[in-house]
C-alpha cells in the first residue's frame, strides 16, 4: 500500500522557516545564521532523511524507503508596487509586508512601479532581485538601504 505525505516549508523574509506536514504547522525554526540569505540564494531544495526532534517517528514507516514523486518550489511575492513607488506603503509589499530590520527585501515580481522612493533608512539583511520577469528598479529619496 502506498502512503504519501505533503511536506511544506515556508521560508519567510525574516529568515525563519515554518514546516507543515499534510497542511498542519509542525515546527517554526527561528532566524539564525543557518537560515541567512547567503545560505539560501540561489535557492535549492534539499530532501533529507535526517531525523529531527520535533518530528514524531512513524513506526509504520520504520525500515521503509521513500520515493519522491515531485517537488514544487514557490516564492512568495516581495515588492509588488501595486499602489505606487512608496517603500513604506504596506500595500506595495506581498503577504509578509514591509521588510523589517535584519530581514530580506525581495523584488521578484513584475511591477509597473519600478521607481521606489525610500524616505527613511532601512536596516536590511539583504536586497534581493530574483526572477525572470523582474524589471530593473531605481531607488531615490532621503533614506538609505
Amino acid at each position: 500500500m502506498a502512503n504519501f505525505v505533503i511536506l511544506g516549508i515556508e521560508w519567510r523574509t525574516d529568515n525563519s522557516q515554518v514546516v507543515y506536514i499534510n497542511g498542519v504547522k509542525k515546527y517554526t525554526a527561528p532566524s539564525s545564521g543557518m537560515n541567512d540569505v547567503e545560505s539560501i540564494l540561489p535557492a535549492s531544495m534539499i530532501i533529507s532523511t535526517k531525523v529531527v526532534d520535533w518530528l514524531t517517528k512513524n513506526v509504520e514507516l520504520d525500515a521503509s524507503e521513500a520515493t519522491w514523486d515531485y517537488a514544487r518550489y514557490y516564492q512568495k511575492p516581495g515588492w509588488t508596487g501595486s499602489v505606487d513607488g512608496d517603500w513604506s506603503r504596506t500595500a506595495n509589499w506581498g503577504a509578509d509586508g514591509i521588510p523589517s530590520g535584519g530581514s530580506a527585501a525581495v523584488f521578484n515580481m513584475p511591477s509597473t512601479n519600478t521607481s521606489v522612493t525610500v524616505t527613511a533608512d532601512q536596516s536590511l539583511q539583504t536586497l534581493s532581485f530574483d526572477g525572470a520577469t523582474t524589471p530593473a528598479y531605481s531607488f531615490s529619496g532621503s533614506g538609505a538601504l
